[in-house]
């Protein structure tokens, strides 16, 4: 009895450890940094260039640090110049920017 109960019990843990490891891991939901393709993402940094013609701008990402390229709506090219210091939330699945959120510069 003793060895099928401990069979039983390794079993499980094999299972268990094993879908762990298929998932990626164990997820705890606090992880914002996550991309969730049905909400979109959000990028906060500070504009670095903006390229008129294409109605992309490059923002550098004060969590990530590095550039990304999000492409405004035309309503929204006139909101933004180099040097600011943006929220901006995308469409899901794409780079296209859904909202701007002018932030404060981190100097003040």
């Amino acid at each position: 009895m003793k060895k099928v109960l401990m069979s039983v019990i390794m079993l499980f843990a094999f299972v268990f450890q094993a879908s762990a490891d298929f998932s990626g891991g164990i997820s705890t939901g606090s992880d914002e940094d996550k991309f969730r393709p049905s909400m979109g993402r959000t990028v906060l940094g500070t504009v670095t260039s903006i390229d008129e013609k294409k109605g992309d701008i490059n923002v550098m990402d004060e969590a990530k640090h590095y550039e990304i390229t999000v492409h405004l709506k035309a309503e929204d090219r006139s909101k933004v110049k180099v040097g600011d210091r943006v929220k901006i939330l995308t469409q899901p699945n794409t780079n296209v920017a859904r909202t701007i959120l002018p932030q404060k510069p981190l100097d003040q």
